[in-house]
This record gives structure tokens, C-alpha cells and sequence, in this order.
């Protein structure tokens, strides 16, 4: 007698598993920023900003991730610029003058000019401290040009190094320490309304 064939049923998963990708973020140094200023003059040719980087921390910092951020603004009619006095890590004295850089940018902000400071491929270690000594001035030493430096974000009267959170402080671009200003409104580019557009081309005729 002959059996009947029997069909067997094969199950095939066509489900794809799918690894699952965990983000870790890169860990940020701890770091403290303190500052003081030679003047403390209301007005200034000469902006001085003097910076201790501290690494509070326990792991030892990469100084080519941190940079500052000082808000000042601008008086006077040349445009600004910066200068590096010194730039060491200390205790030891190790000098990083010739690899700390500065920028000065201009901001559409009350806050209208901001001078970024950074530094070259070293270690600074638990403990230690960049300390960094800058100039901000006008790119003519003229009479004219001065600063006001009281109505300036980053501006501290005390004469000697202090915590500072009017500075920014960052690694790798993250702000670490410090409050930026609110420059989320942009400053409103000033307008001639019509009575005054009258006035000078009443003045405009008349020298003619």
C-alpha cells in the first residue's frame, strides 16, 4: 500500500535585525576661567584683559580645544585690534606665547565687537593654569580713539585675578564657563525718517 506524501511547511524569517547604535559624547574638561584688568578707567586707548585657565579637573586637557570669548564694544573710528603680552602655563612657566592666538569679529549685537583667544597643541594638567596677558586697541593710536569700558559685556573693575562669568570659556566649542550676552536680537540698523531727510537737504541746498 502506497502513502500518501506528506507536505512539510518551512518557516522563513525575513526580519532584518538592525544593530543598535549608542551615541557617547565626547566628555568636556572642567575648567575655570578668572580675570582682571590694568585699567580700570572708564575710558581707555588700551583694553587690557588678563585670563587664568584653571583645569579643575582630573584628567589632563588638550589646550588646542580651549579658546575665550571677551564682548566688548566698539568707540572710536579705526577699527580694533589685539596683541598677546604673554601666554604661559603655570606653575611651571612653560611658555605658549608663540602658539596663543587672538581674532577680534565684529557682532550685529549691542555687544558689537568680540575678541576669541586660543592656543596650540599642548597638555595642561590637573592643577595647572593657562595664564594669558592681552591688548585690545585701536589700529591708530589717535586722541580720538577711545573706549568706553563700562557699557562693556566682559568689563570687571577688580585688580586682580577673581572668578569671572562674563567671559566665555570653551573646549572644543562648548561652553564650558561663563554666561554669553543676549545677542539674540539683533541691533536695528538706524533710519532717516522723512523730517530729518528734509532738514539736511535743506543743508545740502543751501551749501550748494
Amino acid at each position: 500500500m502506497l502513502s500518501s506524501p506528506t507536505a512539510t511547511i518551512t518557516v522563513t524569517s525575513t526580519k532584518t535585525i538592525t544593530p543598535t547604535v549608542t551615541q557617547t559624547s565626547t566628555p568636556l574638561a572642567h575648567l575655570r576661567c578668572e580675570y582682571f584688568s590694568y585699567n580700570t578707567s572708564v575710558q581707555s586707548d588700551t583694553i587690557f584683559v588678563n585670563i587664568r585657565i584653571y583645569n579643575t579637573g582630573n584628567t589632563a586637557v588638550n589646550t588646542a580645544g580651549i579658546s575665550t570669548k571677551y564682548w566688548f564694544t566698539q568707540e572710536g573710528i579705526d577699527p580694533s585690534t589685539a596683541e598677546v603680552d604673554d601666554s604661559r602655563i603655570l606653575p611651571s612657566g612653560k611658555d605658549i606665547k608663540a602658539g596663543t592666538t587672538t581674532s577680534v569679529s565684529v557682532l550685529n549685537c549691542s555687544q558689537d565687537r568680540l575678541l576669541t583667544t586660543g592656543f596650540g597643541v599642548d597638555v595642561l594638567q590637573p592643577g595647572e593654569f593657562i595664564e594669558v596677558h592681552l591688548r585690545i586697541h585701536h589700529t591708530s593710536w589717535q586722541s580720538y580713539n577711545k573706549y568706553t569700558q563700562t557699557n562693556d559685556y566682559s568689563f570687571g573693575l577688580q585688580t586682580w585675578f577673581t572668578q569671572w562669568n562674563k567671559i566665555g570659556l570653551y573646549y572644543n566649542n562648548s561652553l564650558v564657563w561663563g554666561i554669553e550676552p543676549d545677542c539674540s536680537q539683533p541691533v536695528p540698523t538706524p533710519t532717516i525718517g522723512f523730517a530729518m531727510f528734509k532738514k539736511i537737504k535743506k543743508v545740502l541746498n543751501y551749501l550748494q
